[in-house]
């Protein structure tokens, strides 16, 4: 075997152990593409619960303070009421 036999084989050895480095490199490129992906469709996922759960708890809260305004209005009737009860208790007595 010569010198340019030996630099052909060597060379080609080289190519091919650069053609499956490539092909290495391009499995782990498009394994890492899959994942960027599931990790972006995770975070959309995550984000759009994050959000419905953020509404029924603001729908909560505005719930709440609903019945806040309710029984608000109620103690204020019925405080209104025993005024009135209590004016016409004092007129009996006068």
């Amino acid at each position: 075997m010569n010198n340019v036999e030996r630099m052909h084989e060597k060379s080609t050895e080289r190519n091919r152990v650069l053609v499956l480095q490539s092909q290495s490199l391009e499995n782990e490129v498009q394994t890492a593409r899959r994942r960027l992906k599931e990790a972006d469709k995770y975070l959309i996922e995550a984000t759009a619960q994050q959000r419905q759960e953020q509404t029924i708890e603001s729908e909560e809260r505005m719930n709440m303070r609903f019945q806040q305004f309710q029984i608000a209005r109620i103690i204020l009737k019925l405080t209104q009421e025993k005024m009135e009860l209590f004016e016409k208790t004092i007129a009996l007595f006068l």
